[in-house]
Parts: structure tokens; C-alpha cells; sequence
């Protein structure tokens, strides 16, 4: 069994403390910033690091699950909001205490955190309209039932040793065979589009595995600040060294970050994804891939960076 964990707040609680009292001071009194009386506003979105090493430890520490340190970014928490949940725990008597920005936003969380796909949920004939109109009409689509491949390519026989293709499909459009292969591995039929992808509306997750920068940088003006796409994982990969970035195109830290990560093709190196590659290499991107969608639809956290190097069995994550 995990340890069990208590707080020297919550230890010293006084029995007698009523409503008004917790409010100032939640369940214990608090040394304030600078000395205050009453909790300081800390209007600031970005909290500083001492160096760029303390960043790396820290991301090391977040991908680990482990934290070192509270405040990242204001989106993420910001000390004066997280006294407020503080000391609206202690007056509910709860353990802890999340606040958001509007009612819907409680409710949606709450409803994504615990419903699957299959699952039911039980509303009154006097249910808030808005959650019943997002538990019918939004919740029955959270399945990944459409999956959609652009490829204009065909199988070749250099395909074989580092893909999943079979012989049988060689001179085949690459967007066949795969929708066979989903066919007979998962049952699953992909939207096969044998075309070059150009600017077709993107939307959910998108994954790209493509062999130059300028058709990356194709992809990316097609996902940044796109809202219909929540997450945009692009591989690279050159012999038996991949590197892949998942981002959330959305945030504006990760886009200066990502697009920090773009170059020309002219500063590439010339290692096409097919030189000294084996199936292996493919399987481990697939697999970290695979890995980065299922953290992401469960809500956890997830490295926006992940490098690995099979020849030295590396692997680093931010």
C-alpha cells in the first residue's frame, strides 16, 4: 500500500476555528510574502528560473512526476488562486479544492475525468441545460472511431525491412495496405486519402511522420493555434535516432518552443528515415507515439520532448 501522507497543516487544525477564521487563515496561519497581513495578489503569468539547468531539472522532474518546485506558468497555478482553494478547503472540510473559471468548465472536467467510452451517466428531468446538451451530444464522440492517413506513396521494397508492409503489398498505395493491416490488426477502417497532404483541415490529434522540414513547416501553419487540433506530435527520425515533440498548439510558450525546434532542410542532415533502419526503430516511435496519445486522453502529463539513440540505448525527455 502507499504511505499515507499527512500535512502538517492539516494535523494542526484547531477544532474550535470557525468559518470566518479558516477563511483568513485556512487550517493553520501562514507565513505571508513579505511579511503581509493579508494574502499578497500575485498578478504575474511567468515565474523565473535561476538558470537554464534548474529548467532541465525541473522538466526532468515533471516528466518523472515529481515536484520540485509550484509555479511554472499562471495557467498552470499561481499562488494567490491556490491559497484561495486553500482556504476553501479548510471551510468545507475537504482535502483539497480546485477553482475555474466558469460552472461548465467544473462540470466538463469532472464528467471527462470519470466517463469512458461506454459508460452512462444518470441526469435529472431539471439538469442544467448546458450539461445535459455536452453529456448527449459531445461525450458520445470521445471515441477514436476516424482516423485519417494521407499518403500519395507506394509500398517499395526498402519499405520492408523498417515499416510494417508486408510482400504482399508491395506497388500497393501506402494508404491501402495500412487501412488493410488496421483492418486485420485492430478492425479498424482509416479514411485513406492517397494524396500529398496540403492544407486539408486538421483536426483532434494529429500525428506527422514526414521525411523534410518544409513539409513539417507545411503541417505546423495548419495546427498552430488551430483549436479544432489538441495535440500535434511530429516524429523525426534518421538511422536509429528519433526525436519526437508533442505539443499543444494552443499554449503560446510551447509554440515559440516548438517552432524554435524548425530549420531549413538545407541545415538537415542527409540521413533519410529508410538509411540503416530497421522495423525496430519504427516500433519504438510508434510505441512513444501511442504512449504520448494515451497521457494525453487521460489528462496526464506528458515530455513535449522525447530523444532517444538505439545505437547507445539513450533516451532523454523534457
Amino acid at each position: 500500500m502507499p504511505r499515507k501522507v499527512s500535512t502538517p497543516e492539516s494535523a494542526a487544525t484547531p477544532p474550535s476555528w470557525g468559518p470566518s477564521t479558516l477563511a483568513i487563515h485556512g487550517r493553520a496561519r501562514r507565513r505571508k510574502a513579505h511579511n503581509a497581513v493579508s494574502t499578497p495578489i500575485v498578478q504575474t503569468s511567468n515565474f523565473s528560473f535561476a538558470n537554464t539547468s534548474e529548467v532541465f531539472e525541473f522538466m526532468r522532474a515533471k516528466g518523472q512526476g515529481r515536484v520540485i518546485r509550484e509555479h511554472e506558468y499562471g495557467r498552470y497555478g499561481n499562488p494567490t488562486q491556490q491559497e484561495t482553494e486553500r482556504k476553501l478547503a479548510a471551510i468545507e472540510g475537504a482535502e483539497r479544492a480546485i477553482l475555474f473559471s466558469s460552472g461548465m468548465s467544473a462540470v466538463i472536467l469532472t464528467l471527462m475525468a470519470y466517463m469512458k467510452k461506454g459508460g452512462h451517466i444518470l441526469l435529472t428531468s431539471d439538469c442544467y441545460r448546458q450539461t445535459r446538451d455536452f453529456s448527449t451530444n459531445l461525450l458520445a464522440k470521445m471515441g477514436v472511431e476516424h482516423i485519417t492517413v494521407f499518403d500519395d506513396d507506394t509500398v517499395e521494397l526498402h519499405n520492408l525491412p523498417n515499416q510494417l508492409y508486408r510482400f504482399g503489398d508491395l506497388g500497393q498505395p501506402k494508404v491501402k495496405a495500412l487501412g488493410a493491416i488496421c483492418r486485420d490488426f485492430a478492425g479498424i477502417e482509416p479514411e485513406a486519402r492517397q494524396e500529398r497532404y496540403d492544407s486539408q483541415p486538421l483536426s483532434g490529434v494529429v500525428v506527422s511522420g514526414v521525411d523534410t522540414m518544409a513539409a513539417r513547416k507545411g503541417i505546423w501553419q495548419r495546427v498552430k493555434y488551430n483549436p479544432a487540433v489538441s495535440l500535434y506530435i511530429e516524429a523525426r527520425m534518421g538511422a536509429e535516432v528519433a526525436r519526437i515533440h508533442s505539443v499543444k498548439p494552443c499554449d503560446p510558450s510551447v509554440v515559440r518552443w516548438y517552432e524554435a525546434t524548425l530549420y531549413s532542410d538545407e541545415e538537415a542532415s542527409e540521413a533519410p528515415c529508410t538509411a540503416r533502419a530497421i522495423i525496430y526503430c519504427c516500433w519504438m516511435i510508434a510505441a512513444l507515439v501511442a504512449s504520448q496519445v494515451k497521457r494525453f486522453a487521460r489528462g496526464e502529463d506528458f515530455p513535449r520532448e522525447i530523444i532517444f539513440d538505439l545505437a547507445t540505448l539513450t533516451l532523454l525527455v523534457q
